[in-house]
């Protein structure tokens, strides 16, 4: 047992996730892929919750990858940083994992389900507001 799964959590067991997928709707996508990328199904259309980080995610498309997928909308996952280290980061630091950890999200995990985004850094700082943008036309 690693430091990742050594919590009294159950669901932080990949076998506990996959007993979860018993009524498992999606046929393209197996309960072995979805609970070893550190999911497990919620009852619920085809949401499934990451048991570390708690983002929920659903609307599984033919092709898509659930660990992929995983690191996209919730790259500082506890688990997501464990099986894929950041550039630069050692082995060791990359599987040092807290189990207390609390990871905050700027935006409710319904949002990222009902298709809004978070947002990014702007690339032009001159036309962050409205009024500079529109100016812009002008010269």
């Amino acid at each position: 047992m690693n430091n990742l799964t050594s919590g009294r959590y159950p669901l932080h067991d990949q076998v506990e996730r996959l007993k979860t997928f018993e009524n498992w709707p999606v046929t393209f996508l197996s309960p072995t892929a979805m609970s070893k990328a550190g999911f497990y199904y919620i009852n619920r259309d085809d949401i499934v919750k990451c048991a570390f980080c708690n983002i929920e995610i659903g609307r599984w498309f033919e092709g898509d990858n659930p660990l992929a997928d995983h690191e996209r909308w919730a790259p500082e996952c506890r688990f997501i940083r464990h099986l894929v280290p950041r550039e630069g980061a050692t082995t060791s630091t990359s599987s040092a994992v807290v189990m207390n950890e609390k990871i905050e999200h700027s935006a409710p995990d319904s949002l990222l389900l009902g298709g809004v985004f978070k947002s990014k850094k702007p690339y032009f700082f001159k036309y962050v507001t409205y009024e500079a943008r529109l100016s812009s036309y002008n010269t």
